[in-house]
């Protein structure tokens, strides 16, 4: 294998010439397919420096997280309303269920008085 560069190396005067990298590189893409590399994807090695550019969010991605974020507003304000009526509705049932005990306590208070006054 060739020559192996650092990011740079040319611009500091270095006797890394676009022949010498062409070479590096080729040998580098031999090597790639001979170990079971797939040539879809021959190409990744070429990348020779990051820049802050590469780690910005790009404006489609600012806008796909932007809705995301108002999806997921809504599914948390969606939660909470089925909660509120889930309480709301577990109150009523226990009002319910309160009403019946008093209706019962009446009718065997009634019964019992109605009983005692015809003995």
């Amino acid at each position: 294998m060739g020559e192996m560069f650092r990011p740079g190396d040319r611009c500091q005067g270095s006797s890394a010439s676009p022949k010498t990298v062409a070479e590096h590189n080729e040998d580098v893409r031999a090597n790639w397919l001979c170990g079971g590399g797939g040539p879809e994807r021959q190409w990744w090695w070429h990348v020779t420096e990051l820049t802050l550019d590469h780690f910005r969010p790009s404006p489609k991605w600012k806008q796909e997280n932007e809705e995301l974020q108002l999806v997921k507003d809504c599914e948390a304000m969606i939660e909470r309303g089925l909660e509120d009526l889930a309480q709301c509705r577990r109150m009523k049932e226990e009002k319910m269920r309160m009403l019946r005990e008093v209706v019962e306590l009446f009718k065997r208070d009634w019964a019992t008085r109605a009983c005692g006054e015809a003995s």
